[in-house]
């Protein structure tokens, strides 16, 4: 039974520290959304929840808790049939993944 217990503390510690880890590893910043890639830099993964603007700027860098992150990449599907009709981005982008504008009026 001892076995039985500590496996299942195990479990659920394990699951905890998993879903904890995922949510630290996206953040909404102004107006857009992104993925922690690495210690120092992040993805852009679309707008922010209830961002409605069809002109982005991607920034060069984000700070978030304390941390600024260098935005290296644009994700795949990122901005899918978002409407938009201007995009700049920064110099730091070197990665811009599948279908990242596809559907929008650039």
């Amino acid at each position: 039974m001892k076995l039985v217990n500590t496996l299942t503390v195990f479990a659920f510690t394990l699951f905890m520290s998993m879903m904890v880890s995922a949510q630290a590893q996206a953040f909404d910043a102004g107006g857009l959304s992104y993925n922690i890639t690495d210690a120092t830099t992040v993805e852009v993964t679309g707008r922010a929840s209830g961002n409605t603007d069809t002109v982005i700027v991607i920034p060069s860098s984000v700070l978030q808790g304390g941390t600024t992150f260098d935005v290296t990449s644009i994700g795949d599907n990122a901005f899918f049939s978002n409407s938009l009709t201007s995009v700049i981005i920064p110099n730091s982008v070197t990665t811009i993944g599948e279908y990242a504008f596809y559907g929008n009026a650039l």
